[in-house]
């Protein structure tokens, strides 16, 4: 996943998704243990999510799961 540092502690994270796809964003302090955070649709062949903080090594880290189709 591509991550671009937006602002200091604010990153812009980009997945690949097919048109429609409804995209959930989840959250991780330790890799185990999922919290969803948001939904967003894909329009084309990716997904944007502005997430704060900023995934590093030791967390938190981020993944996005398609959840449906529209």
């Amino acid at each position: 996943t591509p991550a671009r540092n937006r602002s200091a502690g604010v990153v812009l994270l980009t997945y690949a998704a097919s048109p429609r796809q409804v995209v959930l964003l989840q959250t991780s302090q330790d890799g185990l243990t999922w919290k969803n955070v948001r939904t967003t649709l894909a329009r084309r062949g990716s997904v944007n999510f502005v997430a704060k903080p900023t995934p590093t090594a030791n967390g938190p880290f981020y993944r996005a799961i398609a959840v449906d189709y529209r």
